[in-house]
């Protein structure tokens, strides 16, 4: 028999307990930091998305000559509806399509000569591109339905025969869904589209828009780099539009859609069908109208409408430049810097510049 003993002493509670909580302690300390790298990864991905959009955008004014319209329609000199709005209806993000390696994508889109509703592009607009979804945005993966009452929310618009020139009658009746996009293009400080009906006697049409947009994309657009006075590197162009502002696209805007705000905290339900692809920051007189103040709506903005500009970031959004550098820009950035950096010349409306003065 050996002259030497061992004896095996197991743990005892109060040590299996303080082992515990010290891996209990560990995990804690390291899920943030995870958690904070899967974040930083997705809203440096968001930036790439932006740099690609900037990168189509200067490629096709190279080409045209001009940056694309905010969205496209028939020439709008008397019109007859609340907003005005005409066929075709595509909105800036199909018009780069081809500048970013989607050029068969967008061929498919019937030549653009039909509207961006017309049955024969119902399977092609339910496409959902990569370089318009921020990871970051948990509905990145849906598609965006398009809304069709002022009242009810999560009424569906619907595709209607359009007469007899119809090529896929089996989606007449059925949903109409675009392809989500989590970022839209600049309109300025107004919300110029509200000028471009007949609403409340306001005889509008693409004029009047003209007259009271002061950012580079809307109704019909023709922004060049020399309108541009304030400097590309000064003028923001595309910024992110989360989800829970409204179901965003990169497809266009059919005249009938509604675009209501997600959140629940919203200050105003719904806005006018140009907000799925167009945002602006106020101060808006159309605003001061219906609210009797000059709002200024700056990234994820107590002011919760779906015209404004959010993230799933924290504490900011990324938002594109017409230099086509990527910044980030903070929910604390000053009200009046921020409504000017989303101009071309500075702010048209004389009531709402002498408003954002010191």
């Amino acid at each position: 028999m050996s002259r030497y003993s061992y004896r095996f002493r197991a743990f005892t509670l109060v040590e299996l307990l303080v082992v515990i909580a010290i891996i209990g302690v560990l995990i804690g300390l390291l899920l943030p930091a995870v958690q904070a790298a899967r974040e930083a990864a997705r809203r440096t991905q968001c930036t790439n998305n932006l740099k690609q959009m900037g990168l189509a955008l200067h490629t096709y004014h190279d080409t045209v000559q001009v940056f694309p319209p905010g969205y496209v329609t028939n020439s709008v000199t008397n019109p007859t509806t609340d907003w005005g709005d005409e066929p075709p209806g595509w909105g800036w993000g199909t018009m780069i399509l081809p500048f970013m390696e989607q050029t068969a994508l967008y061929e498919q889109l019937t030549g653009r000569k039909l509207s961006a509703w017309h049955t024969s592009n119902a399977e092609s607009v339910r496409t959902n591109l990569p370089v318009f979804l921020c990871p970051s945005d948990p509905a990145f993966r849906d598609l965006s339905l398009l809304e069709s009452d002022w009242d009810t929310e999560d009424i569906p618009l619907t595709y209607s025969s359009e007469g007899d020139d119809f090529t896929n009658a089996a989606v007449v009746g059925q949903p109409i869904q675009f392809g989500r996009s989590c970022y839209t293009a600049c309109n300025g400080t107004e919300e110029s589209w509200v000028f471009g009906g007949n609403l409340d006697g306001i005889n509008g049409g693409d004029a009047l828009i003209k007259a009271n947009a002061d950012g580079a994309f809307f109704r019909n657009s023709q922004t060049s780099f020399s309108s541009i006075t304030r400097g590309t590197s000064n003028t923001i162009f595309v910024a992110e539009s989360a989800s829970s502002l409204g179901n965003k696209t990169w497809v266009g805007v059919p005249p009938d859609a509604v675009v209501w705000c997600k959140n629940p905290d919203r200050a105003i339900d719904n806005e006018p069908p140009a907000t799925l692809v167009l945002f602006h920051s106020g101060p808006s007189l159309a605003e001061y109208y219906l609210t009797g103040a000059f709002l200024v709506h700056p990234p994820n903005s107590h002011y919760v409408m779906a015209c404004g500009t959010s993230s799933y970031h924290v504490m900011g959004i990324n938002a594109l430049y017409g230099d086509g550098s990527v910044r980030f820009l903070s929910s604390t950035i000053n009200q009046a810097t921020y409504a000017i950096s989303c101009t071309i010349d500075g702010v048209k409306n004389a009531d709402v510049d002498a408003w954002l003065q010191p």
